[in-house]
């Protein structure tokens, strides 16, 4: 009974087209951009943090862009076609948040590549369990003049002091890695 059932199993998979060179390269191209989103998601994002004149940078050219794609998009339309303001609207918001999500991804990239300054400080830090996939330490960092979460640091859950290394740039910090110094009594 379980011998059939391996040799089924075992038995090459027949494709119903041809596979040809375009297909391939479609099917390539498709496995590197969720291997290149994974690295982003799980190594690149955790660890950049934009500094104010980036975040400000950021939404202007993220609306500036968004504004010229919908001229571009609405020029496109059949003229015949009636659209609603409801669906100009909508549409406008969709490209928004498209140029919102793209220029994110490319600004964190920017910053994760273009920080080459090292440096480290010793700061007071507080655990956050926060949500289940970034449970870390919340630390103020003076060079952004704001508090910043580090993600998977490896922190006791009281607080005390830690060391933050981390590369600076022009656009924002990297933070390399976290060394817990003394818990707080």
């Amino acid at each position: 009974m379980i011998g059939p059932l391996i040799v089924h199993a075992w038995k090459p998979v027949e494709l119903k087209s041809k596979l040809t060179s375009r297909r391939l390269v479609v099917g390539s191209a498709i496995w590197l951009f969720l291997v290149l989103i994974g690295i982003w998601l799980f190594w690149i994002f955790p660890s950049t943090f934009f500094n104010a004149l980036t975040t400000k940078i950021y939404l202007v050219t993220s609306t500036v862009l968004a504004a010229a794609g919908f001229t571009v998009s609405v020029r496109r339309h059949n003229p015949h076609l009636k659209y609603s303001k409801r669906d100009l609207l909508c549409g406008a918001a969709g490209i928004w948040c498209v140029a919102l999500a793209a220029e994110f991804v490319l600004f964190s990239v920017l910053i994760y590549f273009s920080s080459s300054i090292p440096g480290s400080y010793n700061a007071t830090y507080q655990f956050d369990s926060g949500s289940r996939e970034c449970t870390g330490l919340k630390v103020y960092d003076q060079e952004l003049d704001r508090r910043i979460k580090i993600c998977q640091a490896r922190a006791l859950r009281e607080g005390g002091k830690v060391r933050v290394v981390k590369l600076s740039g022009p656009l924002g910090i990297v933070v390399q890695d976290t060394f817990v110094l003394y818990p707080a009594p």
